[in-house]
């Protein structure tokens, strides 16, 4: 997958997946983290990614501010060969 596709896909999830997510703004570790986490892994799922590729693909993801788009560009860009 290129950077193109790779950006496409996160513009088109990341409208379908708001209304899921709510206001992501704020949301630090914990149950809110792993809520993000979880839908991360459904999104990359959603893909036609096993539970195991989108699992080791979101492993090492870390920020003071997760959000969920952040995330998916980084397990794309790993699952991509681009390790970030």
């Amino acid at each position: 997958m290129g950077k193109k596709s790779g950006q496409r896909i996160i513009l088109e999830l990341k409208d379908r997946l708001a209304p899921l997510a709510g206001d992501l703004s704020g949301v630090g570790s914990g149950a809110e983290g792993s809520d993000l986490l979880r839908e991360a892994r459904e999104a990359l799922k959603g893909l036609g990614y096993t539970a195991a590729e989108a699992g080791r693909a979101l492993e090492g993801y870390r920020s003071e501010d997760p959000r969920l788009e952040d995330m998916i560009k980084y397990a794309l860009r790993r699952l991509g060969g681009q390790e970030a």
